[in-house]
């Protein structure tokens, strides 16, 4: 989905043992985000170690870095009521911004011989007809804000600018 269709919170939870994370992070979520929870489809993940939900975390001793993503249910089924209609199967629906956080770091944080240093980060800026997105990504944090410009929004000034025909 497009990033300015999707909400992304990052926040830090203390430290909570094993199944309890869950209970935590919706108990922020409900805090974090201006529309109530059952308006939304939304997930999160941990920040600390890649691919890590929660149900396999068993220490309480550390605090958790958290990215919740979410979107409006309404605007998910929409998306994929199109792509059915297309006969596209569906697994997983994410962020454009995330998608690219997940490349850099598989790309280019994931198989190295050697661990990248913490503050190694990655710089992207993604124009898209509608909407653009700049995200920034570090072997253990992402940071991300979807802006509602884009290549079409640039293209209709240019072409005022010169009085140029549409």
């Amino acid at each position: 989905l497009p990033g300015a269709k999707m909400l992304g919170r990052k926040f830090d939870l203390p430290a909570v043992k094993g199944r309890k994370i869950q209970d935590a992070i919706e108990f922020e979520a409900a805090h974090q985000i201006p529309y109530p929870l059952s308006d939304l489809v939304w997930d999160f993940q941990l920040l600390d170690e890649p691919g890590r939900k929660g149900d396999d975390i068993d220490d309480g001793a550390q605090q958790h870095h958290v990215l919740l993503v979410a979107a409006k249910d309404y605007q998910v089924t929409d998306f994929l009521a199109i792509l059915e209609h297309m006969e596209v199967n569906v697994d997983v629906v994410q962020s454009n911004s995330i998608a690219l956080h997940n490349y850099a770091w598989y790309e280019f944080f994931d198989n190295q011989q050697s661990p990248p240093a913490e503050n190694d980060a990655l710089a992207f800026l993604d124009v898209g007809s509608e909407s653009s997105s700049v995200v920034i990504s570090t072997p253990s944090r992402v940071w991300f804000r979807s802006l509602r410009l884009g290549g079409a929004d640039i293209a209709r000034a240019l072409m005022k600018q010169f009085k140029l025909p549409a």
